[in-house]
């Protein structure tokens, strides 16, 4: 009786269990949920079978494991703000190593072109200095210069005779320029010594006839365009401008100049007949400037 009290007061106070069936349909649990830890059981427990303590401990454990998981959410710890700074920052260092770049850049190219330039104006020199040693007046009549030259092959001059007559011997000048022999009036075309002393002054200075390149005659009286004997010359006289049998007017027809080389032009002048043209040569190179007209220097 006594015992029978005790069981039936004890099934009163126990809490209402679930079914085997309910339990089956639960979800099965993880070997990992399994191994963790359970919770303290409560002291009615100990007046539980074997089978219904088993029972509970499982409805516990499931319960205990089968709440919502919830992940914890990334914090966000740079605002659109601060990445907008950030990118501005990024972009005010590239752009200032970017300057930094280019002035370096700028100053080696500035330092190169400062050296080509030097460099530049160095060879120049030296090839000015080479040019003017290579062209320096050797003897000979070498042509291979920078500056005219003149050089006077007889010297005029008139004489009164005892019979009140003149002889007029004009002045004969050779230029030598920008690789042309330019001969300045011939002299009288009767003087037989005369055109012997011509021709030894030009073999003086190893030049022959054949070698004449232009022959002027600066007016038209005798005693300076007699001796002619220039064959492959081209001959200027007045306006005229003839080479063998061909004849033209030279620019002096139209204008008051004409040039024949480097530094040598013609140009008009008055003086013994109204059409009468003379010489001028720069840079010549004992005496700079130099105009030659009719019989004058």
């Amino acid at each position: 009786m006594f015992i029978k009290r005790r069981e039936s007061r004890l099934e009163s106070s126990l809490p209402s269990l679930p079914s085997l069936s309910s339990l089956s349909s639960l979800p099965s649990m993880s070997r990992a949920s399994l191994s963790s830890p359970s919770p303290p059981l409560p002291p009615i427990i100990t007046a539980l079978s074997d089978e219904d303590e088993d029972l509970f401990v499982r409805k516990s454990a499931i319960a205990a494991h089968t709440h919502t998981h919830t992940p914890i959410k990334r914090l966000q710890f740079a605002s659109s703000e601060w990445k907008s700074m950030d990118e501005k920052s990024n972009t005010k260092s590239r752009s200032k190593n970017r300057d930094d770049e280019s002035a370096s850049e700028s100053s080696a190219i500035s330092s190169y072109e400062n050296k080509m330039k030097e460099l530049s104006s160095q060879l120049s020199q030296v090839i000015q200095q080479m040019s003017r040693e290579d062209n320096l007046v050797k003897d000979g009549g070498d042509l291979r210069q920078d500056r005219a030259r003149i050089i006077v092959i007889r010297n005029g001059s008139a004489e009164q005779t005892s019979d009140g007559a003149y002889e007029f011997v004009s002045t004969i000048t050779l230029i030598e320029d920008d690789g042309k022999r330019i001969l300045v009036d011939t002299g009288l075309g009767t003087d037989i010594n005369g055109r012997r002393s011509i021709l030894e002054g030009l073999l003086t200075h190893g030049i022959t006839p054949p070698a004449i390149d232009i022959v002027i005659t600066t007016h038209g009286h005798p005693d300076h365009f007699g001796t002619h004997d220039y064959p492959d010359a081209i001959h200027f006289s007045s306006f005229y401008i003839h080479h063998k049998a061909r004849f033209n007017l030279s620019s002096l027809f139209d204008r008051d100049w004409h040039t024949l080389a480097k530094n040598v032009a013609l140009f008009k002048a008055s003086g013994h007949t109204s059409n009468d043209i003379a010489v001028f040569v720069d840079n010549e190179q004992k005496m700079g400037r130099t105009v030659i007209s009719g019989k004058f220097i």
